[in-house]
């Protein structure tokens, strides 16, 4: 699971105003692909066709409600952050939300500060478990993902080899930080 691009953000609330108030502070905050939906029905067959990073979720929808909707991303998805937005004002209802899986619980009126900085963090953290995860395959195979970069050195030193997978990984993990810092660390 490595992600070379910026993931797409999906916004999904039955009220328009909404859509377009929080797509533009997204978009002004330097996130360039945010799509809107009004219809939960359309969720799965987006999450089936794009590369969803974080999905901003109302709770109060018609049709299907967002509590079904978290489910089903959390089982399906496991590695989109959900942040959930909604009119609902219940510590209970928070709590089952972040057992479910939410990495964020917003009320609405959501000031446009608190979201992008909410989405931001979940597009961190997402990079985040990204990273760790191809760190903990380097490390712990046995031999380089790319043999041939070292294909002039000939070894089978098992010392020899560790020091290969941890020069991949610190490698992966420079040009990831580079490429943040040319991003503007968004």
């Amino acid at each position: 699971m490595t992600y070379t691009t910026e993931p797409s953000i999906l916004l999904v609330d039955d009220d328009p105003a909404l859509l377009h108030a929080a797509g533009i502070a997204l978009r002004s905050a330097g996130f360039s692909d945010v799509l809107t939906v009004e219809d939960g029905r359309e969720v799965t067959g987006i999450m089936a066709e794009r590369d969803i990073g974080v999905v901003v979720l109302d709770l109060a929808m018609p049709h299907v409600p967002g509590q079904v909707l978290l489910d089903r991303l959390g089982a399906d998805y496991p590695d989109v952050q959900v942040i959930v937005m909604t009119g609902t004002d219940d510590v209970a209802t928070a709590v089952q939300c972040m057992r479910a899986g939410a990495v964020d619980y917003l009320v609405k009126p959501v000031e446009q500060e608190r979201l992008v900085s909410s989405v931001k963090r979940a597009v961190e953290t997402r990079a985040l478990r990204a990273e760790l995860l191809l760190l903990k395959d380097r490390v712990l195979t046995d031999t380089p993902h790319q043999r041939d970069t070292f294909t002039e050195i000939v070894t089978q030193s098992p010392r020899m080899l560790a020091i290969f997978r941890y020069v991949e990984a610190i490698a992966g993990s420079l040009r990831a930080r580079e490429r943040q810092s040319r991003c503007g660390n968004l």
